[in-house]
């Protein structure tokens, strides 16, 4: 479904889609959201976050940005260039992160946890 405001040029997009279900891996790495999101201009992401160990910390960020933002699964709370809710590993983390012009983010965990990561909604 696609909310459109074309006065803005800005659209607010829902769906469900998975992006990635692997081991999280242990340095910044790219994870292309340019199939669902699109390409030419950043897009703001809500993602849905699955990792299977409480303590594993997990980040996310904007590819180009430098600062390091990481949340503890099992923790409640907001860090920098994501904001993050949730409970414990039974439970789906709901992620707030900026992409790239290209639709790219980058992603790091502590360890290499089994991670699930769906888009749920963006804006661009």
């Amino acid at each position: 479904m696609t909310l459109h405001n074309p006065a803005l040029g800005v659209g607010l997009h829902i769906a469900d889609v998975q992006v990635y279900n692997a081991a999280a891996p242990v340095a910044w790495t790219d994870l292309d959201l340019s199939a669902v999101v699109g390409t030419g201009r950043p897009a703001l992401v809500m993602l849905k976050v699955k990792i299977a160990t409480n303590g594993s910390d997990i980040g996310f960020r904007r590819k180009g940005d430098t600062d390091d933002f990481f949340f503890t699964v099992g923790a409640n709370g907001s860090q920098g260039a994501s904001m993050v809710s949730g409970v414990d590993v039974a439970t789906w983390y709901t992620v707030f992160v900026c992409t790239d012009i290209n639709g790219v983010i980058q992603i790091c965990a502590d360890a290499a946890e089994a991670t699930l990561i769906d888009v749920m909604a963006w804006l661009a």
